[in-house]
């Protein structure tokens, strides 16, 4: 299982984690999802703190098929500040593995800071 959440450059990445009883669980590397379903996680940038680097970062989702739909449920977070992403599979997606993924970026000094997160995402066949 291949899972690269802390990538990026200058120690920024974003972890994506289980959502538990309401609460942020363990950082996850791979999901398994039917076509036809979704599912809701949490996700965090990290590797920055509001005192390196204040103001907003801007995140959006990203998948490596037009299949799999990442949505995030803010665009704009601070530092370690948790927010959800749902990861949707539309109904007519090859079973297959793919990459879905966060993306965020802040301006600083005039130069884009980048941090992102990525996740193995397993299809399987839709059940009937």
């Amino acid at each position: 299982v291949l899972f690269r959440s802390r990538t990026g450059c200058a120690g920024g990445y974003v972890v994506i984690s289980e959502v538990v009883n309401g609460q942020r669980g363990e950082s996850i590397s791979a999901l398994a999802l039917a076509a036809g379903t979704e599912r809701t996680l949490t996700a965090r940038v990290g590797g920055y703190t509001r005192q390196t680097h204040p103001g907003l970062f801007t995140v959006s989702g990203a998948a490596s098929t037009p299949g799999v739909v990442v949505t995030v449920g803010r665009t704009q977070v601070h530092a370690g500040e948790d927010f959800p992403v749902t990861v949707r599979v539309l109904p007519n997606t090859p079973v297959n593995s793919y990459t879905a993924g966060v993306n965020a970026v802040i301006t600083q000094g005039g130069k884009r800071i980048p941090a992102s997160g990525t996740l193995e995402l397993n299809v399987r066949p839709r059940q009937p």
